[in-house]
């Protein structure tokens, strides 16, 4: 399964001896059926991918995987990697292993600010997100 994910960032955290800290942040709605795979499995892959593919992402994105195989429908060729999966159409994948995940994101703003951000953004108070340790050197695969 995918999903389309428009909150993450990359970044350096709990750097220490032989490894970089760089990871990847991930949010994802509490609904997601990917959301449900992240949370069983130790790795997930981040993918991007040149604007030819705008149209498939965004089947990946309004679509369940739960109820189909979207990724068949959105014509995407998935490609294994540890444990995870990339496509053989991104331009680049992070390969992540799960550090660590909270399972509900609880925003500390002001009252008055977190309501502009929820109006602006349709999020939830139980949106969660997932850090993980960029281990593998990232793919490009087309």
């Amino acid at each position: 399964n995918a999903c389309t994910v428009s909150w993450g960032s990359l970044g350096t955290l709990w750097t220490r001896p032989g490894h970089s800290g760089s990871i990847v942040t991930v949010y994802l709605y509490p609904t997601r059926y990917t959301r449900e795979l992240v949370a069983e499995n130790e790795n997930f892959t981040v993918s991007f991918f040149p604007k030819d593919y705008k149209k498939a992402l965004a089947i990946l994105g309004t679509r369940s995987g739960r109820n189909e195989d979207k990724i068949a429908v959105s014509g995407l060729t998935p490609i294994p990697v540890a444990g995870s999966v990339a496509f053989k159409e991104a331009s680049l994948t992070f390969v992540c292993r799960k550090i660590y995940c909270y399972p509900a994101f609880y925003l500390v703003l002001n009252h008055t600010t977190f309501n502009q951000i929820k109006k602006r953004h349709s999020i939830n108070y139980s949106d969660g997100f997932y850090i993980g340790l960029l281990y593998a050197v990232p793919l490009v695969l087309s």
